[in-house]
């Protein structure tokens, strides 16, 4: 571990109990396959001791939920206080890891976690306002890279990767028009209640 560890630095260690598990459809699936063993905090990742000396790393950039330390549910092996923590398997599957021991473990680790997930909620939140806006603007016909990039505020270096993305993404045509993918994603946008409203 000492060797993984080399360009990371420790914030929290601590013995605790564990189990990784899956999201499915929004719904956290609790299971009693609970175990026990060291759990490192870095600046980079959240490490777990999983089999036989093997380790699992969540990067911090990709923890997208962490709640509060609430009460364990019934039927569940180990009892006390239970903190779950959601992150971003890939792009389109979420996983959640469930730990529980002293309250007061629970809590720095928590306390250590909630700004880096603010902060990637923040940005998360921004690029896809950035794809509403252009996706709003090729609707409306206004495709030139530049007169984005005025109306919006950025640099063309700026909007041509956004651009690229919404391309790759299947979102925008060879012609530079909305594909019907691309229709779909700026209604799913537009409806986000945590996206504000844009008026062009």
């Amino acid at each position: 571990m000492s060797g993984q560890l080399s360009d990371e630095r420790v914030l929290l260690k601590s013995s605790m109990y564990y189990s990784l598990t899956a999201v499915l459809s929004g719904v956290r699936i609790w299971t009693p396959n609970w175990q026990r063993g060291p759990i490192y905090l870095t600046n980079k990742n959240l490490w777990f001791e999983y089999k036989d000396n093997q380790w699992i790393s969540i990067p911090l950039q990709r923890i997208v939920d962490i709640e509060k330390p609430h009460e364990n549910e019934k039927g569940t092996s180990v009892p006390g206080l239970v903190l779950a923590i959601d992150y971003r398997l890939s792009p389109e599957c979420i996983a959640a890891v469930f730990i529980t021991g002293p309250e007061i473990i629970l809590k720095s680790l928590r306390d250590f976690l909630l700004p880096i997930v603010k902060e990637t909620v923040l940005v998360r939140e921004d690029t896809r306002l950035i794809e509403l806006k252009i996706l709003s603007l090729i609707q409306s016909k206004i495709k030139e890279i530049s007169k984005i990039a005025f109306l919006l505020g950025l640099t063309d270096t700026s909007v041509m990767g956004h651009m690229m993305k919404l391309y790759k993404n299947g979102l925008i045509s060879d012609e530079g028009e909305l594909t019907d993918k691309g229709i779909e994603k700026l209604q799913s946008l537009r409806a986000n209640k945590k996206i504000k409203k844009v008026f062009f």
